[in-house]
Order: structure tokens, then C-alpha cells, then sequence
């Protein structure tokens, strides 16, 4: 082989080694199934009675955010296309709002894997943040939460209920030790198209059902 030959094959050879294929674009649509469950619009309303004081309260939607954005993920740099939704919603009893989201620049890069978290706060007063849901709905599905907010939550998919207490679609999510309740265990209902039907504190013996409800679309 000629030596200009010879260095041009090097040249060649090392300019392959050096470039490195474009990393895939990390796109994070929300499946429309996990959607059926959190995509409630200002105009839906729930209300709850307590079944220890038999309290009366009244949850309704003061803001609705679906739309997709394109960012950086805070924890590991990449960029990525998310799709994001928001719900805020005002509990009348305790006076708290809760902001429930799926999707934000702290979520994972696999786009087959999706949680909802929650915070709760009121004027003064901010609680945690709190993950509440966690999808592909199958019995075993779990996540814990790594914002590095106070305690870490962990949630799993307890049961699947084709039809429960009158509704179907039925998912029962298990916190271990939920801040929420000063950490106590709970146990939370989601019915599809519907949301929160039921929710259990089994330490205190303390539950919440749904008694009423609107959802708007």
C-alpha cells in the first residue's frame, strides 16, 4: 500500500472511531388510558364523606394543563419531548389545593413508564410531594419518589377490579409510608373517567368515599 493511501485509510479509521451515533430523541406522550384516570377539566367536582366524623368534602378542579414541551430532564441532562398534564384541584374540607402532574423535567427518559405525583399546600403551609399513581397498570407496578423533597413515597398497584363499589376500571394504589398522612399507609381507589372513589388510612380506621360527583369534558 502507497503511504498516501495508507494515511488516508487512517485518517478514515479514526474519524469513524470518533463519531458516535445521535443519541435517540427521548419523546414522553401520556398513554390515553393512564389519561382516563387524571384528565379532568375545571367544572368536575367530587364530594366525599369521612367516615369517622361524617364530614362533608367537596373537591373540585380550579385549573386544567395538557400540552407538550420541549426541555432538558433535570437529573440526567437529556433533552426530550414531553407531553405534560396538570390538575389542580381544592379541597373545601382542609382547604388545601392539590396539584397533581404527570410529566415535568424530573421525569424518567423511558417513555414506557409514567407516574403522577401530587403536592399539597395551602397559604403557609406546603406538605410534600407525593406520588400517587404509577403506569403500565399491572398488580406489581411500583415507583418511589426521588425528587429529593422530604421523605421518599413508595406506591404499587395493589389489585385490578374489572367493577368495584358500582364503578368499573378500578385501581388500588398502596403507599408504604405516605407524608400525606405523617406517613402512615394508605390505600387509594381510581376508577377510569371517574378518579379518586376511595381512600383508606388502615392505621387510623379512617376512610373517605365518593358520594357525588360531575366530570366535565
Amino acid at each position: 500500500m502507497r503511504l498516501p493511501s495508507f494515511i488516508a485509510f487512517c485518517f478514515i479509521i479514526l474519524f469513524c472511531s470518533c463519531c458516535k451515533p445521535e443519541p435517540e430523541p427521548i419523546v414522553r406522550l401520556i398513554p390515553a388510558e393512564m389519561k382516563q384516570y387524571w384528565n379532568f377539566k375545571p367544572g368536575s367536582y367530587w364530594i366525599y364523606e369521612d367516615s369517622t366524623s361524617g364530614a362533608i368534602d367537596s373537591v373540585y378542579v380550579t385549573e386544567h394543563e395538557n400540552y407538550t414541551f420541549e426541555g432538558t430532564l433535570s437529573y440526567n441532562e437529556k433533552t426530550a419531548t414531553c407531553e405534560y398534564l396538570g390538575v389542580e384541584m381544592h379541597s373545601s374540607l382542609d382547604g388545601y389545593n392539590y396539584d397533581y402532574y404527570i410529566n415535568t423535567q424530573w421525569a424518567s427518559d423511558n417513555p414506557l413508564f409514567n407516574v403522577a405525583s401530587c403536592s399539597k399546600a395551602k397559604p403557609g403551609d406546603f406538605v410534600d410531594n407525593h406520588i400517587c399513581f404509577v403506569y403500565p397498570l399491572h398488580v406489581g407496578q411500583w415507583s418511589f419518589n426521588s425528587y429529593g423533597v422530604g421523605a421518599t413515597d413508595s406506591c404499587i398497584i395493589r389489585n385490578l377490579y374489572e367493577s368495584y363499589s358500582g364503578f368499573q376500571d378500578v385501581v388500588q394504589v398502596d403507599n408504604t409510608f405516605n407524608s400525606f398522612e405523617h406517613y402512615k399507609p394508605t390505600k387509594a381507589f381510581y376508577a377510569k373517567d371517574v378518579g379518586l372513589i376511595r381512600y383508606e388510612v388502615p392505621d387510623s380506621n379512617k376512610y373517605r368515599i365518593l358520594i357525588d360527583y360531575h366530570i366535565q369534558h
